[in-house]
């Protein structure tokens, strides 16, 4: 069960991505462009880690298409945090997902 040091992050980035939107820094279109999960999980990695699954701490991903409804396939920034996890390991979590997604983005069908 992930503790509050381990959430602490995610709650830090989405305050700031909402503070950033009510001063302006963002503009308020961007909420429709972008979809930010919590622990959502994948399963269409491709390649040599095809059949991996994988849960981020919280995904940025861009929404595609002429009337940005389409959810693209990866995320463009993956956070992932660990209070015991090695430096091996953290290696091994971003090959996955840069080697894993192909370098893709695109939306699905």
């Amino acid at each position: 069960m992930p503790t509050k040091i381990h959430e602490s992050p995610v709650g830090w980035i989405l305050n700031e991505i909402q503070d950033a939107i009510f001063n302006g820094t963002i503009p308020p279109v961007w909420s429709k462009k972008i979809e930010i999960n919590a622990s959502p999980e994948y399963h269409n990695f491709v390649k040599e880690y095809q059949g991996y699954t994988k849960e981020a701490d919280l995904t940025i991903i861009p929404m595609l298409g002429p009337n940005w409804d389409q959810e693209a396939l990866f995320p463009s920034v993956v956070l992932e945090t660990g209070w015991a996890g090695s430096a091996e390991k953290l290696a091994e979590d971003v090959t996955l997902w840069q080697v894993g997604s192909g370098g893709q983005e695109l939306a699905s069908g």
